[in-house]
């Protein structure tokens, strides 16, 4: 935890002294919001790295991707277990290609992030005063650029930064079009949800969702053809962008495909139904030692085990949709790390305390839209993470500068009724004002410290593990374990390890012949053998033990090696060192 806030306030300290450079220049506001943005997330990425952050789970699957596409090895992802058709390609491809001019995957991947993260300001800037007014932009500007959980998701590998970014660009541009009658606008709307859908799939719902809401619009306006002539410009051209992934898909999974992400979560959302953990639903194995969990086998068998009618969808969402709609109530209006509940207030004040008139109400209908297609996504998930409500936080910020907005009006006409003193009313309002967004950053950046999603970051003893069997073993291996970062960092391809009892677990390493088996002390204790054999050591002669590093203060990491058929180099010993027990546990 420690190490977390000194990295947040190294970055808060270079950025004042930035910010304070930045305003003698000649900018409007929102080329200094990006140009802010842009110093914080580079400031908060250059004292995370100096602080050795590592490469979350998600990110190794796309520099890995990254890698093999660049190596000519095709879309293959760390698991090895053929074509990876569970993510996207466009980060990863965007992530090799930067890579010719970084000395990293992971840094490229990164400095993806906090250049799209920054540029987020620019249509959620637009998209404020086109629907509200300048000074809401402002105060939109800096919401986005500020913001500590935007602002530590930029210097991730996570893809929901760059998403957010072409998805708002693509509403901005179905509004622009909606007001304008641009076709101009709604082939740009076309293009940022095509990106948007090479990022996350689940973009080609919010185009359907805004198609179909502009069609019935049709039925209450005169001039019919704009709108007509609109929506198939939208729709074709993300139909052309998104084709080449749709033919991919189609091609790999044996029949048409508009995305596999949903599908596979359908395959551990129905088995999480049925009793079983995430983690069993995941890495779970038969006794024969085939593999149940998703993924325990490649992505296309996973598919075609996931195949469902209309009606299997219809009613695993309405099983699903009761509990979910309360968390997913309870996510926006109580997760500290997006700054709630002060965000949360401010977004409802935005969105309802003033009447909506004709044009309001068309644009507003569109976000609404877009809002109620993410909570559509959400109802089928069995297990949530906090990233999964991101998409979320351009609407609340949206909102939540409006709301902010008007509490400055609320206070400066209640102090106005009651004081004769000039300027006194203009001050109370600004006060109000800025006091809520101010609330609103420091529960968010309290939060975000805290946040496991950030503090897994710091398990850096997971880095120096697989770097040092990078060193001493290098070259091609599989490593098997619980976590895909040593087996990232040591150049390897990974094995999970398989939910099961202790007997059935060795006889299926046995069959499967890993090179290297990591056992990590922060890992979940799922299955329940994990436990053991981190204390005991794994029961079985074929398990050497080369590696164990660790105390009080660090994750102790055992990396065993399995078969005694890759010789030890005569340089290197035995890397243990018999750590002095505390704690144990981060923070």
């Amino acid at each position: 935890m420690g190490r977390i806030k000194m990295v947040a306030i190294g970055a808060i300290k270079q950025v004042c002294v930035l910010y304070a450079a930045v305003s003698f220049l000649d900018l409007d506001v929102i080329q200094a919001a990006v140009l802010v943005a842009v110093l914080l997330r580079v400031a908060l990425l250059l004292w995370a790295l100096r602080h050795g952050i590592i490469i979350d789970s998600e990110g190794v699957e796309y520099a890995r991707l990254a890698q093999n596409l660049r190596a000519g090895r095709g879309y293959m992802g760390i698991f090895n277990n053929g074509i990876q058709l569970n993510f996207p390609p466009l980060y990863p491809l965007l992530i090799a290609g930067l890579s010719f001019l970084l000395p990293s995957f992971e840094l490229s991947a990164r400095v993806i992030n906090v250049v799209l993260g920054a540029l987020l300001v620019v249509p959620m800037f637009k998209l404020a005063e086109r629907i509200y007014s300048r000074k809401v932009a402002s105060l939109v500007a800096v919401l986005v650029a500020f913001h500590p959980l935007l602002a530590a998701r930029s210097v991730l590998c996570c893809s929901e930064t760059i998403y957010l970014t072409f998805l708002m660009s693509g509403v901005y541009y179905v509004i622009k079009w909606i007001e304008e009658e641009a076709v101009k606008a709604s082939i740009f709307a076309g293009i940022f949800f095509g990106l948007a859908y090479l990022v996350r799939p689940e973009a080609f719902l919010i185009v359907g969702a805004i198609a179909v809401a502009v069609l019935l619009s049709t039925f209450f306006v005169r001039n019919r053809r704009p709108l007509l002539i609109g929506v198939l410009s939208l729709v074709g051209v993300f139909a052309f962008a998104a084709s080449p992934y749709v033919a991919f898909l189609s091609k790999n999974s044996g029949k048409f495909r508009v995305e596999a992400k949903g599908s596979l979560s359908y395959a551990w959302g129905t088995k999480m139904r049925a009793g079983m953990s995430y983690n069993e639903a995941a890495t779970k194995i038969r006794d024969d030692l085939s593999g149940e969990g998703v993924f325990m086998k490649s992505y296309n068998e996973s598919l075609k085990e996931a195949s469902y009618t209309p009606r299997d969808l219809i009613l695993y969402l309405l099983s699903s949709a009761p509990r979910n709609v309360k968390r997913i109530y309870e996510a926006l209006a109580t997760f500290q790390t997006q700054g709630a509940p002060v965000l949360f207030i401010l977004a409802v004040i935005g969105l309802l305390r003033t009447a909506w008139d004709r044009r309001r109400l068309v644009n507003e209908g569109i976000l609404l839209v877009s809002g109620l297609t993410m909570v559509l996504v959400l109802l089928s998930v069995q297990a949530f993470w906090p990233r999964f409500f991101h998409p979320f936080m351009a609407l609340l910020l949206l909102w939540g500068g409006k709301g902010a907005d008007e509490l400055y009006h609320w206070s400066h006409d209640t102090v106005a009724s009651i004081s004769l003193q000039r300027g006194i009313p203009k001050r109370a309002g600004i006060t109000v004002q800025w006091i809520a967004i101010v609330l609103v950053f420091a529960l968010s950046l309290r939060a975000v410290l805290g946040e496991m999603e950030f503090r897994d970051e710091m398990l850096t003893d997971r880095k120096t593990a697989g770097q040092w069997l990078a060193q001493h073993w290098p070259g091609p291996k599989w490593v098997m374990a619980t976590s895909l970062i040593p087996a990232y960092y040591a150049d390897g391809s990974l094995m999970y390890l398989p939910y099961a009892s202790s007997d059935l677990a060795l006889r299926y390493i046995a069959k499967k012949k890993p090179d290297f088996i990591v056992l990590l002390e922060y890992s979940e204790r799922e299955p329940p053998y994990l436990a053991q054999w981190f204390e005991q050591g794994i029961p079985d002669q074929s398990a050497e033990l080369i590696y164990d590093e660790g105390d009080s203060q660090h994750e102790r990491v055992k990396i065993y090696r399995w078969g005694r058929h890759l010789q030890r180099p005569s340089q290197v010993p035995l890397r243990k060192e018999q750590p002095q027990r505390g704690q144990g546990r981060l923070g």
